[in-house]
């Protein structure tokens, strides 16, 4: 009993509730839209031509304060002959504010098992990976605005009216299915955030308009309501500025230094960013959890592009370029129920019930103090109750010879045989030969009967000769070849 439960809570409880062993995982693959956007006065649009740029001023940025030290005295310049002349001047510029930039990614997936499944992540809720130096990460959850936020569920809506074939349509001659789509039939509003009904700009705002939807980040946000969210999902995708995205990997632009002592900034690096999708929740299969992904973010140290402009056959420039690359990975597993695989996971229970009944078997038999009356007690003898006849049936261990039985059955006959004539035999003992050699009973049924009577045999031959002990003690002669003959 103690085995069987033990099996029951590694195979049912462990392995198909929490780590949902019996369902059947695919991969993800998917398409990833990225989006940058520099900061704006009152995150507005920046397609408009009334919306303007909200830059921090230069003298308040760290990075870009003037030197206000002394000049070092100019050193004296000497005439130089040069037989080719070479005008190198070179300009270093930076992208002012740099941290306050927005970035907009928009993502869909699908399964790669068959019936797949396949979403957006307008439909699902997502969070971000935050980690520390330490390597203590913890998830920040995604808050949704706009009103596509409780619609995540909308309900499929053909494309076009129904028509009479079914759900086919023929067009120029070709026969096609009718698309689908997971899509409202009003047109949706378009939700810029809570924050924007206190601004003056907000009569210039078109709902509907088609281009590019502003965003904004929780530092800028802060202006404008009390309790900004960090990060943000809106109908075109989720939202993070770069300053949010560097701190997830652990980088400062200012004070992170390589070894020639130029900082990120001037260096620039990589910055990984893994979307995660995954519907596996422990002791959460009965309930159909829902599809989430998750955010993580690795760095790489350096980034260099260089590109030439030809201006002219004697002109050109050279940019040398060091900045913030973003790459996009998606993975990730996706489960659906399998009853196939689902008995595959059982099979294995199978198993171990089987190893689990051998081992106790084996303990009982071999290990135990009263291990003969276990082996008695593991073979059951029951009645035979075919028409024919009434025989006593017995199950044998694999690896039981019959062999060795009717061997001693030969034996037993010869010795009857070399000790008194057939007269003499008893004639229940006859009898019971019969019952061995029936034509109908099969070789197990004829052991299983001859085991039976040869132990009755070996008893009463034990009180026989207890018996001829004791009269012999007593002063009786008698022959004890008759006895036993008698006996039988």
């Amino acid at each position: 009993m103690f085995f069987m439960t033990c099996i029951f809570l590694y195979i049912v409880v462990w392995q198909m509730l929490c780590n949902n062993q019996h369902m059947e995982v695919g991969d993800v693959r998917g398409v990833v839209r990225m989006q940058l956007q520099h900061p704006t006065a009152h995150h507005c649009n920046p397609h408009k031509p009334t919306c303007m740029s909200n830059y921090t001023k230069l003298s308040e940025l760290p990075y870009c304060k003037q030197y206000k030290g002394k000049d070092r005295p100019h050193v004296r310049k000497e005439t130089c002959l040069h037989q080719h002349i070479h005008a190198n001047t070179t300009e270093r510029v930076y992208v002012a504010d740099i941290d306050r930039f927005t970035l907009l990614i928009d993502h869909s997936f699908e399964a790669t098992q068959k019936d797949s499944m396949k979403g957006s992540m307008v439909e699902y809720q997502g969070y971000w990976e935050a980690c520390t130096g330490g390597g203590e990460c913890r998830r920040l959850k995604i808050p949704c605005h706009g009103k596509h936020c409780d619609k995540k569920d909308t309900p499929r809506h053909p494309l076009q009216p129904p028509d009479k074939d079914g759900g086919w349509r023929h067009f120029l001659g070709l026969k096609e299915e009718r698309a689908m789509a997971d899509i409202d039939m009003k047109e949706p509003e378009r939700y810029w955030g809570d924050y924007l009904t206190d601004l003056d700009e907000l009569d210039e705002v078109d709902l509907h308009d088609t281009s590019p939807i502003p965003w904004h980040d929780s530092e800028e946000l802060r202006k404008f309501t009390e309790n900004p969210s960090s990060i943000i999902q809106i109908l075109p995708g989720d939202i993070i500025s770069l300053g949010r995205l560097l701190s997830f990997a652990g980088v400062d632009l200012d004070s992170n230094v390589n070894q020639q002592g130029e900082s990120r900034r001037a260096e620039g690096l990589v910055l990984s960013i893994t979307i995660k999708y995954t519907n596996l929740r422990p002791f959460m299969t009965l309930f159909h959890a829902p599809i989430e992904y998750v955010y993580s973010v690795q760095k790489a140290p350096s980034y260099k592009t260089v590109e030439t402009e030809k201006m002219s056959d004697t002109h050109r420039v050279l940019y040398n370029r060091h900045g913030i690359f973003i790459d996009v990975h998606q993975q990730g597993n996706l489960a659906t129920f399998n009853f196939s695989h689902m008995l595959i996971v059982l099979t294995t229970s199978l198993a171990l019930l089987g190893a689990a009944t051998a081992f106790t078997d084996f303990c009982a038999e071999s290990l135990m103090k009263h291990s003969d009356e276990y082996k008695q007690a593991r073979e059951e003898v029951t009645k035979d109750f075919s028409e024919e006849d009434t025989h006593c049936l017995c199950w044998f261990r694999p690896g039981e010879e019959p062999k060795d039985q009717e061997k001693e059955l030969e034996s037993l006959e010869e010795e009857i045989n070399n000790t008194t004539t057939r007269d003499q035999v008893n004639k229940e003992l006859l009898e019971k030969l019969d019952n061995v050699t029936h034509p109908y009973n099969t070789w197990r049924e004829a052991c299983a009967i001859l085991l039976v009577e040869v132990s009755a045999l070996k008893k009463k031959l034990k009180a026989a000769i207890k018996d001829l002990d004791v009269q012999q003690r007593v002063g009786f002669s008698r022959s004890p070849t008759a006895h036993r003959a008698s006996l039988l």
